[in-house]
């Protein structure tokens, strides 16, 4: 049985400069714990620590892909405290920042469905998730929950592709712009106006 999610509180802490016309207060984060959408974590923490914003972290538990063992086994408090365990775990391998995290919900439903009422019940300012970029014969057959709360997200959805050119990068990884070294009695080089 889902449970309904809290609305988030909003937050006049955000870093964003007075009229900046964006202010992230809350980032939904759904997540299916595989390692493509582990792939979302970093672009999620980066615009979070840009804009003082917290992630939700949700996990959606599909009644219909469970094996029919795991239903008749678990209990659905039981597979909750599981699924709540895996989820713990996932975000500790992925070395997501405490700090960052307001929260993680455990909801059962379709997961495009629970992704798009839980975003407008906790009234998200941003998704985050990640495609499994399926095409053809089983894109037509699964269908691709990514496109369908991209279609009824009440809030701007970044989707994070499987093979894309990163633009998140490790804080030591990033190069500091070469400094140019001048002589005590010379100016540096002027770049040419455009």
């Amino acid at each position: 049985m889902a449970s309904k999610p809290k609305p988030s509180r909003r937050r006049s802490r955000a870093r964003s400069k007075p009229g900046d016309p964006y202010r992230l207060h809350s980032i939904l984060v759904p997540t299916d714990l595989s390692e493509l959408s582990g792939r979302a974590l970093p672009y999620a923490e980066a615009l979070a620590a840009r804009f003082g914003a917290k992630l939700m972290i949700l996990y959606v538990i599909d009644p219909v892909g469970l094996p029919a063992v795991a239903k008749a086994l678990l209990e659905p408090e039981k597979l909750a405290d599981a699924c709540r365990r895996e989820l713990e775990r996932f975000l500790t391998a992925a070395k997501v920042k405490p700090e960052l995290v307001e929260g993680t919900l455990i909801q059962t439903g379709a997961a495009d469905e629970e992704i798009v009422r839980t975003a407008r019940v906790l009234k998200s300012d941003l998704i985050v998730l990640s495609t499994h970029g399926r095409t053809g014969l089983k894109h037509a057959l699964l269908g691709s929950a990514t496109e369908k709360v991209t279609r009824h997200a009440p809030c701007p959805v970044l989707i994070v592709r499987e093979k894309e050119r990163e633009f998140v990068t490790e804080p030591a990884t990033v190069a500091a712009p070469p400094r140019t070294r001048t002589k005590p009695n010379q100016t540096a080089p002027r770049r040419p106006s455009p």
